[in-house]
């Protein structure tokens, strides 16, 4: 029983150790202890900041990790920010099949971002076949809800008439919608087209 007893004792170090390291590095790339808590509890919100707070400091390897069980438990902008992670090879093995897939999951949920990059994969066929169609499906929903990169991807397809029939005041439309939000490439575009 003793010996038990005086193992137990250094196992508690140990423990307490390890717990307090894990605590420190958490805390030296700015991340909360509280909300590290939070995520290996299964918070999924709180693994996303943890996945991001990772990110920022090019901790891909441990981003991924928490940003795919966020994912993996139905958080939306986890399962976005996952796609991108697989389209850049950041932690992963860059793979657009997987891109592509959990966008899908979260362009099916709403998300205006991850609509308008598998818009963008499907107009290159990124992880999915070519298909202008359902390009323009995505990237009208991402446009009409406000996002310029959709927007300005959206005014290309009804300038050249892929997956669209070709319109070209829907084309400076949507193109003017993401020139008013900043979009510089779009500003510079919207400038041309109103020449001709």
């Amino acid at each position: 029983m003793l010996k038990f007893s005086r193992h137990a004792g250094w196992f508690v170090v140990v423990l307490l150790t390890v717990h307090m390291v894990v605590a420190l590095s958490a805390q030296s790339i700015g991340i909360d202890p509280t909300q590290l808590a939070k995520a290996k509890a299964g918070d999924a919100e709180s693994q996303l900041l943890v996945g991001r707070a990772y990110e920022k400091k090019q901790n891909y390897t441990q981003a991924v990790f928490w940003i795919r069980k966020a994912a993996e438990s139905g958080n939306v902008e986890a399962q976005c920010k996952l796609g991108h992670l697989y389209s850049a090879g950041h932690g992963v093995p860059q793979n657009n099949n997987l891109a592509a897939i959990w966008w899908r999951r979260a362009a099916d949920q709403g998300n205006a971002n991850a609509q308008s990059s598998l818009g963008l994969a499907y107009i290159n066929g990124d992880g999915v076949p070519t298909d202008f169609a359902k390009a323009a499906f995505w990237l009208q929903r991402s446009a009409e809800q406000g996002d310029a990169h959709g927007q300005a991807l959206l005014s290309m397809l009804y300038e050249v008439g892929w997956g669209v029939p070709k319109d070209d005041a829907q084309a400076v439309f949507w193109l003017r919608k993401a020139a008013e939000q900043g979009d510089l490439a779009a500003q510079e575009h919207l400038l041309q087209l109103l020449k001709k």
